[in-house]
This record gives C-alpha cells, structure tokens and sequence, in this order.
C-alpha cells in the first residue's frame, strides 16, 4: 500500500519519524467509523504492520454522519436521540463531505458517551493509536457562515448551561467532541494515555486534546503568521500545537519547505500534512538537499526530545507554555514584548528565527552572546537562512542541565521513558561559577497515564567528568 510504501522510504533514508496520519480517504464514502474497501480492506493489518516498523498511526474521525438508514452510526445515533435539532425537534441536517450529514449533539453527556463507544469500537478495529477530530467547528458545506444555523438547538447539561440555542454552545462544540472521544479512549483503555487533535477547541480544551491551526496555505505571509499563533494558543492554556508544516493548500517550492521545516520542527506539535491533489511534500520531494536539511531538523527535534517533555510536564503542572514569547526571559524587559522572531523552548533553549533578512529584530536576545551562546544540537554545519531557525545554548543563569537523546533514535517508545537506556541519552551542562549545575528531567512511559517521573539533582563539575 501507500502507506506502507511511505513508511519504507523514512526507514530507509533514516528520516525520523514516528506517527502516519490517515485523512478521510481511507473511509468509505467518507462516512466516519467506515473503512473503504479497496483501498483499506484491513486497516487492523495495517497498523500491526506499521507497528513493526516502530510508527503510530492516527486516523481521522469528523463529527458529521451521513443521513442514511443502514448505516450504523446513524441508525444508533437516531434511536438514541443524539442529534442537534432544530427547535421542533427534528434533525438539523447540513451538507458535508458524505452528502446530507445530521451532527451528534456533543453537548449532551448521553452522546458523548454514545460517541466515546463508537470510537473506541474503531480505535479496535482499525488498530489506531490516537484520533484526529477534524471539521469540528462544525464545518457546514453550501450554507452562509460554513457552519450550523445559530437557531438549532442543544440538549446540554445542567452543568454545562442547559438546553439552548447553537449560537449560545457554538465555541464550544469542538471542544466537547474532543471531550467525547477523549474520555471514550480514557474509559476503555485505561492503561493508555490518549491521543487526540483537535481542529475546533476552547479555553480548558488542552485537557482533551492537542490542537493544530487549521488548513493553511504554503505562502510566506502563513509561515509568517505560524509562531505567533503558537505562541498565542500557549499563552491561551493550550501549549500542545503547532501549523501544518509545509502547508495544507497550494504548491511551495523545497526552499521553503525547509523553512517550513526548519520552524515546524522546533514547536510543540511538529507534523506535515497536505491537500490531496497537491504536489507531494514529503521530505525527499524536493532534491537531496532539502531532504538533508529535513533530517537535520527532525533530528534535531528528536534529541530534544527529554527536554521537550519536561517542559510539557511544567505546562501541565504550572500552565507555563512550552513555546514562550521572549518576554519570558526577563518580563521587566518592555522591550522584548517587540520581539516577534525570537522564541524559548521551554526555559533554557532560545530560537532565533532566520527565515529571511526581514525576520530580524532590531534588538535581539541572542545578540547578547555573555547570556545566551549558540548550540549544536545535531553535528553539521548549520544553515540558518535556508533551514529557517537556529538554535541558541541557554546559558543566561548558569547552572542547568538539558536532557538530550542521541541522534537517529526512530520510535517514540525508544526516546521517552528509556530512564535504563543510557546508551540513548546524553547530558548538556551549563555551568554556574561555582562548578554546579541542577537537572531536571521528566520521564514518561509511553502509554502510562499517570506515570510521570520527574527528577531533580545537583551536578557537580566531578560528576559530570566521571561520565565521560
């Protein structure tokens, strides 16, 4: 298949890479929680063999349900009572990509429950390890405001409102579809952290799922408009989100899909999706060049990896970002709330963004070369105009300790959680004046819920000299 096809060739190039993302195509008229019979005849198979080959798979489920006795979800959904309705209490129906759609009612715990089972019964079936909510807004085909009328109605819970009109509910409705098939993956599979992205949320959102920033477009003015709309969702309480790298709609050219790269790569949810119909974007579309640049960045996302995930656990204690706007540095600056290219990872990492000589602050933080010293995470020369981001050292405090693993690691179950796997981790020490440096590093199982680990220790200069 395609798929597997896909997988072959970032094995073999020794392009990192851990997930595949199934879009409507591998459904059957595109009707949700249905698998087309040619080209995905068993989807169950497909996974155990992407799952050999170390790679998750993600597959996209959207809110609209085709109207059509016969088809299971409705049918149930009908005798369970669990659409959004116009006020007299028939069906609100809408056009969508299966034809005249009806829309769970995700306001209401009953379907959400109902919605939970669907999609666990899939998650089953197809041997998925994550879902990917899409059109959730709801999207609404051949209607002005591409969405669902204002007057249709929710049956909602108590705690959540109560029964009411859409335009009161239609923030929210994305979020509570994240919500459903959240808790439905939590319920029956306990022993597995869900997964879920989610193209609608809302405030308290980040609790369900993950967040991409929609269908954008491979022109500069929206890889332009990618960072601050990160970094504005994490300063929202979503730290968990990142654009389409390389663009959902139109062509690029492989410059820019470095670019693209070369940013996508350093935010917190880092994936490339296209259009079908678009040229193809995967990383060795555009020459060895841009496919070595590619690697680069992946490879430079993969060591961060530990470091990556202790600063997504102090976003899930603290509600600190893992993107932060420069101003976190020194919020007594009023100057760095000018800084517009200039992003932390975390604390003690510093991207300065090259994607042109038009990406350049007047005044920088990494101009102050006695705070913050350049760093090579991945051996090579870098190429910063091209990639599009550089990394800078953090070493403004003194004294701490960046978690890194080493380069080539593949799957994800190999880099988080491999607290016994020494040979796949290394250690970065800034020094204090006094010799002195605190770590801390938050180690999480793969699929353990709860089962985070964060560690705290002092490192002296001896120390780190004995594990040379």
């Amino acid at each position: 298949s395609e798929v597997e096809s896909i997988a072959r060739e970032f094995r073999a190039r020794e392009l990192p890479c851990d997930v595949l993302w199934m879009d409507i195509d591998y459904m059957d008229g595109h009707r949700s929680f249905t698998f087309d019979p040619v080209g995905f005849p068993a989807p169950r198979t497909l996974s155990d063999t992407l799952h050999a080959h170390g790679f998750k798979s993600i597959w996209i489920l959207d809110p609209h349900l085709r109207q059509e006795p016969g088809y299971a979800p409705y049918d149930e959904g009908t005798r369970g009572g669990h659409w959004v309705t116009w006020p007299d209490g028939t069906p609100y129906t809408g056009k969508v990509w299966p034809g005249l759609c009806v829309f769970p009612d995700f306001l209401n715990r009953d379907a959400r429950a109902w919605w939970g089972r669907l999609t666990l019964d899939f998650v089953d079936r197809s041997g998925a390890d994550g879902i990917w909510n899409d059109m959730n807004e709801p999207a609404v085909f051949e209607v002005e405001g591409k969405t669902m009328p204002l007057t249709v109605r929710h049956d909602a819970d108590p705690e959540l409102g109560g029964p009411g009109f859409h335009g009161r509910y239609h923030n929210v409705y994305g979020m509570q579809m994240a919500r459903a098939t959240y808790e439905g993956l939590r319920t029956g599979r306990p022993d597995r952290r869900p997964f879920v992205l989610s193209r609608a949320n809302y405030l308290g959102g980040q609790r369900y799922a993950a967040a991409w920033t929609g269908d954008n477009r491979a022109t500069d003015e929206h890889l332009h408009m990618a960072l601050p709309m990160v970094l504005n969702l994490g300063l929202s309480g979503q730290p968990f989100a990142g654009p389409d790298i390389g663009g959902f709609a139109e062509p690029c050219t492989g410059e820019d899909f470095a670019r693209w790269f070369g940013l996508g790569t350093l935010l917190p949810f880092a994936r490339a999706h296209t259009e079908k119909h678009n040229i193809r974007k995967e990383p060795w579309s555009f020459g060895p060049r841009v496919e070595a640049l590619c690697r680069r960045a992946l490879q430079t996302r993969y060591r961060l990896l530990p470091y990556l995930y202790t600063a997504f656990e102090e976003a899930a204690r603290t509600g600190c970002p893992v993107a932060r706007p420069a101003f976190f540095a020194d919020p007594r600056a009023e100057w760095l709330r000018t800084c517009e290219h200039e992003f932390l990872l975390g604390g003690d990492v510093l991207v300065d963004l090259a994607l042109d000589d038009a990406t350049r602050d007047a005044r920088r933080l990494s101009a102050d070369t006695r705070a913050w010293q350049p760093a090579t995470i991945v051996a090579g020369a870098p190429e910063p105009l091209l990639l599009g981001a550089m990394l800078l050292w953090a070493n403004m405090h003194g004294g701490f300790t960046l978690g890194l693993m080493l380069a080539g690691a593949f799957a994800l179950d190999a880099v988080v959680g491999a607290r016994d796997n020494a040979e796949r981790r290394s250690l970065f020490f800034a020094w204090a004046k006094f010799g002195v440096a605190a770590g801390l590093v938050a180690c999480v199982t793969p699929y353990g819920y709860e089962s985070i680990l964060v560690t705290s220790r002092i490192f002296s200069l001896g120390d780190a000299l004995n594990m040379i």
